[in-house]
């Protein structure tokens, strides 16, 4: 089995089947050796434009973070919804992590606010 960084440059319709180009990037001279003793044989190809959105689903999933919340505590269910929303509603372009960080720094900002608020109105009531 080879996991390598790849670009999908072209694929070709053929009568049958669809010829797929790949270029793959950071690989090494032993990557190189071992595509060649798959040539012609049969495997599976799986190929994703985003691992890292794969990679922490599944590392949410792990650590079972998501609707169910017993036993958890309120961070790690925020970070779940955070998740939920990240993963079924969000389109944009971030990656978790940076979703995340950026939804935290809103949630933080407007907890901050509040309070500078509510200390305000203690000042002048």
């Amino acid at each position: 089995m080879i996991i390598n960084k790849a670009i999908l440059v072209k694929t070709v319709q053929l009568s049958r089947v669809v010829k797929v180009i790949f270029h793959l990037t950071g690989s090494t001279e032993l990557d190189f050796l071992r595509l060649k003793q798959m040539l012609k044989s049969e495997g599976f190809l799986l190929f994703s434009h985003d691992k890292i959105k794969q990679d922490v689903e599944a590392a949410m999933k792990d650590r079972k973070i998501g609707i169910t919340t017993s036993g958890k505590s309120k961070s790690a269910i925020l970070r779940g919804v955070i998740f939920q929303y990240w993963n079924e509603v969000y389109k944009g372009d971030k990656s978790f992590e940076e979703y995340y960080n950026l939804a935290m720094d809103h949630e933080i900002k407007t907890v901050r606010s509040r309070y500078n608020e509510k200390i305000h109105d203690n000042d002048n009531g």
